[in-house]
């Protein structure tokens, strides 16, 4: 038989991997994001594709000038779209100020700039030509000064990752916009690992992606306002999620009684091992419904939180009588509008059953 530390080395097994969740989710043909939580907090990375924006590669000046460069260039010259700005990056920002407050501004970090008549014709600027000058950029200043002057015809590529293989186009953040979102991050990237896939789907070289990087302590209300902001609806998501695996939970707990004994155990903290095989038991020899056992353990964990409170007991250290499971299993039922005869083992009193009936309810 499985000894109770055996049982509570399990638990904490089970529960050192609920520490870290990662899940995809498609909002449409072009949005996508992965949630990434892990033990201190979360990631929250929305991905949007732009490949409906126009977009030009020519072979840069590399194989020269990355013999000088503490930093090597890519190999290529990247002329995207300047209207992604307008149409992408402008609401993101417009995002933040409607959910964290209007003087919030995404800060500009890195952006090169084509000034000029055409793809072959112009020149570039970035964002240190101001800073060698002591004036620090703003995205809020980067949209007036596009909006004044129609000689900005695109975005070029700023910053080479070789390691990583990105391309990097515009970098922005913006640094704890809510006590409990440590930073939003921005970037206009195009990846070199993902070119294949471009060619394969799209016919086309290259293809660039705007990331928002949300690194928050958890999904709370003020992510959730600024995902719907950005026009992204997180109940959907969640409901569509949670639905499926409690689906797929029930019928794994349902087949399989060790499966149940497991999942009671992660879920109800102070039910012991003696408490989940006595539930458990009750439930097969009545033939419950998972919902049922589900309810009825939720009940029992409540009745043994509040006994712990009031006389101190560790749990695991005074296991649930047969009778309260018993007495459980009935009001639940009773819950659900389930008539059915609950059987009651020999050495079970009904008396006291009745009482921890009584008592449960008042619970």
């Amino acid at each position: 038989m499985m000894n109770n530390r055996f049982w509570k080395r399990k638990l904490n097994k089970r529960n050192s991997k609920k520490d870290h969740t990662k899940f995809h989710a498609t909002i449409d043909k072009d949005t996508a994001l992965t949630l990434y939580r892990r033990e201190g907090g979360l990631y929250l990375i929305v991905k949007k594709e732009l490949g409906d924006y126009d977009l030009t590669v020519s072979p840069s000046e590399a194989p020269i000038i990355n013999q000088y460069l503490k930093t090597p260039d890519p190999f290529e010259s990247i002329l995207a779209d300047v209207k992604i700005i307008e149409k992408e990056i402008e609401p993101v920002n417009i995002a933040i100020q409607t959910s964290f407050g209007e003087n919030k501004e995404i800060n500009l970090l890195s952006i090169k700039l084509a000034i000029g008549s055409g793809e072959n014709d112009y020149v570039t600027i970035e964002e240190t030509d101001l800073i060698a000058m002591d004036v620090e950029p703003t995205m809020s200043g980067l949209l007036n000064f596009l909006n004044a002057n129609e000689s900005v015809i695109g975005i070029c590529d700023r910053v080479f990752d070789p390691e990583r293989g990105n391309i990097i186009l515009i970098d922005a953040k913006i640094k704890e916009p809510h006590p409990t979102i440590s930073n939003i991050e921005l970037k206009l990237m195009s990846s070199l690992q993902q070119r294949g896939l471009y060619m394969q789907k799209n016919m086309k070289y290259a293809g660039l992606q705007l990331y928002i990087i949300i690194k928050a302590e958890s999904l709370n209300d003020p992510v959730l306002s600024f995902l719907k902001a950005m026009g992204i609806e997180w109940e959907v998501i969640f409901l569509r999620r949670d639905l499926s695996i409690e689906d797929w939970l029930e019928i794994e707990c349902e087949k399989n009684s060790v499966n149940l004994k497991g999942y009671l155990g992660s879920k109800f903290n102070s039910l012991g091992f003696f408490d989940i095989n006595n539930i458990t038991r009750v439930a097969i020899v009545n033939q419950l419904t998972f919902k049922v056992v589900v309810r009825m353990a939720e009940l029992l964990d409540r009745v043994k939180q509040h006994r712990e409170e009031l006389i101190g007991n560790q749990p695991d250290s005074e296991p649930l009588k047969k009778e309260e499971i018993i007495a459980a299993a009935k009001i639940t039922c009773a819950y659900f509008g389930i008539k059915k005869q609950i059987k009651i083992e020999k050495g079970i009193d009904p008396v006291e059953v009745q009482n921890f009936e009584n008592e449960m309810i008042n619970i």
